[in-house]
């Protein structure tokens, strides 16, 4: 099965109006400027790219060159885009407001055109360990220790980050997390600390990201976009050639690269631990509700079937929850297949562990919007279940 996907960093930050015919924000113009240079300071390769600003409705509001005559790809998220043979970076408007969160994002994006060339490949890992309410209380505290590394220097740095890595030591101990998060840090990791690192406002753009790392509904995919920058700047101060280093180690997460040990006694106390604790248990009785919604709603006998082949999506990483048979539900999600588009923004749509079929609940919730190419229709099989199929006439809601 062929598959392309694309995924919408969802930007923490106030978002500023832009005009149809809108002049580069000073923070493009730099990025256009300077993107050849800040990008081997880091990485030691270029990070340049055309940048294409569209705001939802598919208006193109501004360019970084001429574009290409070629209708832009329906892809409408901050990512990388294929357009007239070249890749290009895609930001959805309207755009963060603020010099530092906007180089953060167009250097986020960049990195991804950029890091098949480094031989980090990019992957769809889901580090479902991480709805579990315990993995969610060490990751928290983990965010916590690393804040204050963060903020201090010396040895206090040096004991905030071992608690840090005994944090992470514990939530770690099964081979499949410390293998799905080193291949979310691997890609968005390292492309939200490469934007980071080159926003100019590095070190309270990190912290900021820490102290409201909980304001996302979901770790599972969006985790790296919190830890990344701050292990990364991290290294920085401990081990500067780490980036060479977790180029050659294809098995390397970036707190393996930190010359320091875990603690040998965590000291949650030290980190708001009961209050985490606290939070964490309320949430996981609300996660339990919310999974038996779904997985009622989105059954075979209650839900609409959609089969998926060549597939596009686009999607809120921080709403995305896996689910215990190794499906995910995505609450604000665009997916595009054979038989057209469906849009959904506060309501379940579930994909398969397989990747072969999507489900939804039947009748469409007003959070959902189905248009059905033309030839397909939706329908009730043989077993009254209903089911998105060709036809030869379509239909649409």
């Amino acid at each position: 099965m062929a598959i392309s996907k694309w995924l919408s960093l969802l930007v923490l930050v106030p978002a500023a109006p832009l005009a149809a015919d809108m002049a580069a924000p000073p923070a493009l113009s730099d990025y256009v400027a300077h993107c050849e240079a800040a990008g081997r300071k880091v990485w030691n390769v270029s990070l340049c790219a055309p940048v294409v600003v569209v705001a939802q409705d598919g208006t193109i509001a501004w360019t970084s060159t001429t574009p290409p005559s070629t209708p832009l790809p329906s892809t409408r998220a901050n990512t990388s885009i294929d357009w007239g043979g070249r890749k290009w970076v895609m930001l959805l408007a309207p755009l963060p407001d603020g010099d530092g969160a906007l180089r953060r994002l167009v250097y986020h994006e960049s990195f991804h055109v950029h890091q098949a060339s480094l031989d980090l490949p990019a992957n769809m890992a889901v580090a479902a360990h991480l709805e579990s309410e315990q993995a969610r209380v060490l990751l928290r505290l983990e965010w916590q220790a690393l804040e204050r590394a963060l903020a201090t220097s010396g040895a206090e740095r040096k004991r905030h980050i071992e608690q840090a890595l005994a944090f992470r030591q514990q939530r770690l101990a099964d081979a499949t997390a410390r293998s799905d998060e080193r291949a979310q840090m691997r890609h968005e990791g390292l492309a939200e600390y490469t934007g980071t690192v080159l926003s100019n406002e590095a070190i309270p753009l990190a912290i900021d990201s820490l102290q409201h790392g909980n304001d996302r509904p979901s770790f599972a995919r969006s985790f790296a976009y919190i830890s990344g920058p701050a292990w990364g700047l991290l290294l920085d101060d401990l081990a500067p050639k780490w980036k060479t280093t977790i180029v050659q180690q294809v098995d390397a997460d970036l707190h393996d690269l930190i010359p320091l040990r875990p603690a040998s006694k965590p000291a949650p106390a030290q980190y708001n631990g009961e209050t985490i604790a606290r939070e964490e248990a309320d949430r996981a009785t609300r996660r339990k509700q919310m999974i038996d919604d779904a997985t009622q709603r989105t059954s075979e006998a209650n839900g609409l079937h959609l089969p998926l082949a060549k597939i596009q999506l686009d999607f809120d990483p921080n709403r995305v929850t896996p689910m215990p048979d190794g499906s995910q539900v995505y609450d604000k999600i665009t997916l595009t297949s054979d038989w057209g588009t469906i849009a959904v923004d506060g309501a379940p749509l579930r994909i398969a562990k397989e990747w072969n079929a999507a489900h939804v609940p039947w009748p469409l919730p007003d959070k959902m919007t189905l248009t059905l190419a033309e030839g397909w229709s939706a329908r009730r099989n043989a077993e009254g279940r209903m089911e998105v199929r060709k036809t030869s006439a379509a239909s649409a809601r």
